[in-house]
């Protein structure tokens, strides 16, 4: 099946001419990608195709619904941060300091790979969240399991706990599967979805900006999972990767208006 890719043309979408204004003003609107996204928000709006088994797809109306409950507010665990990490102060930035910090060695600590773990995880539900990845060149962002091994060198793949996409500099885009699959990806990936069915045992990748899915892991989970987070040393230490927390409050409102 060929790779189905969505442009930021409104226009594509078969909605009501209202929806379609809608939708037409949001592409246009502010560039800061961690405002509230009021297409993504709303669960009757937020409908993207999920393929099945290991591979891509495209929309598919009414196939995989958001509703608010699955909205996870990430933030990261500092416990688990390795020492080249710095958090922000409410914990959903992180960005690669560029130097080594003097922190407590701890278990669950990561002492040489560059990765931090979200504070909660899950074994069970669907979750959601989004990661503004911006222009940086190298990072993994997805999920791990509970039991993976934070010490020494790691292999992030599925066959170590690891489900996620990544991007390499001058690689391109590829997911951790083992080997690593490689994605022909149209446009840059700077807001990232993440969703999470554990029932299922499925990891999926949507571009929040073009509304496209990208790709589907699948695998069965038997513990708890957690959000994870890998910045290459070699990236530009200045960049810093963004949570986008998920805000109920406005949630509400827009589902009500």
């Amino acid at each position: 099946m060929s790779p189905t890719h969505n442009s930021s043309k409104c226009s594509s979408f078969s909605l009501r001419p209202v929806l379609k204004e809608r939708l037409r003003k949001a592409c246009r609107s502010s560039q800061n990608w961690c405002a509230p996204s009021r297409r993504l928000r709303r669960s009757w709006f937020w409908s993207l195709g999920r393929s099945s088994g290991r591979r891509r797809g495209g929309l598919k109306a009414s196939s995989l619904t958001w509703s608010k409950r699955s909205l996870m507010d990430v933030t990261l665990d500092p416990d688990t941060a390795n020492p080249w990490l710095q958090l922000s102060q409410d914990r959903h930035q992180v960005r690669h300091l560029g130097a080594w910090q003097d922190l407590p060695d701890n278990p669950v600590r990561f002492d040489t790979v560059v990765i931090v773990l979200g504070r909660d995880g899950f074994t069970s539900g669907r979750h959601y969240w989004e990661v503004q990845v911006g222009d940086k060149d190298d990072w993994y962002v997805g999920v791990a399991r509970a039991s993976v091994n934070r010490k020494g060198r790691i292999s992030v793949s599925t066959t170590q706990g690891y489900y996620a996409l990544a991007m390499k500099k001058g690689q391109g885009y590829r997911v951790s599967t083992s080997p690593p699959l490689l994605l022909s990806v149209d446009t840059r990936i700077k807001r990232l979805g993440v969703y999470v069915d554990y029932e299922e045992g499925q990891v999926s990748f949507y571009d929040v900006r073009t509304r496209s899915h990208i790709y589907t892991l699948e695998d069965t989970f038997t513990e708890r999972m957690f959000p994870f987070f890998y910045l290459y040393c070699c990236d530009k230490a200045s960049d810093t990767m963004v949570i986008c927390p998920v805000n109920e409050k406005s949630l509400i409102k827009q589902g009500s208006s």
